[in-house]
């Protein structure tokens, strides 16, 4: 962000106002890309906890036919 750059011209108070915006900026960006890794990664747990990725087949032996059936 360019109004935040610290410049020659500024006084002191400005530019340790700046500074201080700069570092709270940049902590709110590392808490939000933070939180979002949290919750794909608990996203990623849970899909698989819950079984969402490869399914099981249930095979059964038909009446009648002497071959398996899947079960779908």
């Amino acid at each position: 962000m360019q109004w935040l750059e610290v410049k020659q011209t500024d006084d002191e108070k400005t530019r340790n106002k700046k500074k201080k915006l700069q570092k709270s900026w940049k902590s709110k960006l590392r808490f939000q890309r933070l939180d979002l890794e949290t919750k794909q990664r608990q996203q990623s747990w849970l899909d698989f906890k819950k079984g969402k990725g490869a399914k099981k087949k249930v095979r059964c032996l038909c009446r009648g036919a002497q071959r398996w059936k899947e079960l779908a």
